[in-house]
């Protein structure tokens, strides 16, 4: 199986909004989402970024914090092989958002950690 989400940018796009936009959404399914479930790098960067300003400050992002916490992350980066613009427009994107139908996407969210969980006590079970 694979240790990515099999959905499409949208999804992993809406999904990260959700996170840090509505920490109500946070708060239940942070715990589920790996970062190495992400597919997309941007999306991927973005949630480990927010994730740890949210548990510091116990409070949804601003767009204005995360394009900070993005800026940061950027130089301290050795090899910067996509433009900062690029995050930019993502996290204007993730802002502008509606964010209608939040179980659609949390339902998925816990299945593919039910399968993952289920993945790994077979392979501890095998092993």
């Amino acid at each position: 199986m694979s240790e990515t989400y099999q959905f499409d940018t949208t999804f992993e796009c809406k999904l990260v909004a959700l996170l840090i936009r509505d920490k109500n959404f946070f708060d239940r399914n942070a715990g589920y989402v790996r970062e190495v479930y992400f597919t997309i790098r941007f999306y991927k960067d973005i949630w480990i970024r927010s994730k740890k300003y949210i548990e510091t400050y116990a409070k949804p992002i601003t767009e204005v914090d995360l394009r900070n916490e993005i800026t940061a992350m950027y130089y301290e980066r050795q090899k910067q092989d996509v433009p900062i613009d690029a995050y930019f427009d993502v996290i204007t994107e993730m802002f502008q958002m509606d964010l209608s139908n939040p179980e659609y996407i949390e339902d998925q969210v816990l299945e593919f950690a039910r399968r993952k969980e289920m993945e790994s006590t077979l392979n501890k079970a095998w092993t």
